[in-house]
């Protein structure tokens, strides 16, 4: 999933002097996942990452998308959404100095536990 994020950098944010850099970055916390790459593009027009984030929190996916921009974020979002539902992590920032930084992630496991659960046994 994060080779259409990266792809993107070099297709929408470089089209500036170089040095060009890409920073990925994964961690774990509790039981959930996340990758963040982050560019030093040129970042998001601000219409364009307002739009953006509307159709991410209207579900919008490719099928329903009425543009072929952003497409491959909409895809990643949507997948992410199939698959973890509310644990879900999707989001799309412009850096304070330039380029943007993009989050995605989910549940390391299928069967979250919250802290402090146990589990009860029928006997």
């Amino acid at each position: 999933m994060i080779q259409p994020i990266i792809e993107n950098s070099f297709k929408h944010g470089f089209n500036i002097r170089a040095p060009w850099k890409i920073d990925i970055k994964g961690k774990t916390n509790g039981d959930q996942w996340s990758i963040t790459v982050t560019d030093n593009g040129v970042g998001f027009d601000k219409a364009a990452l307002e739009q953006l984030q509307d159709k991410m929190m209207m579900g919008s996916s490719v099928s329903n998308s009425s543009t072929s921009e952003r497409i491959g974020l909409l895809n990643i979002c949507h997948r992410l959404q199939i698959q973890y539902k509310e644990y879900a992590i999707f989001t799309v920032k412009n850096k304070p100095k330039g380029g943007c930084s993009v989050t995605i992630g989910g549940l390391l496991s299928s069967n979250p536990k919250k802290e402090g659960a146990y589990e009860q046994h029928e006997l």
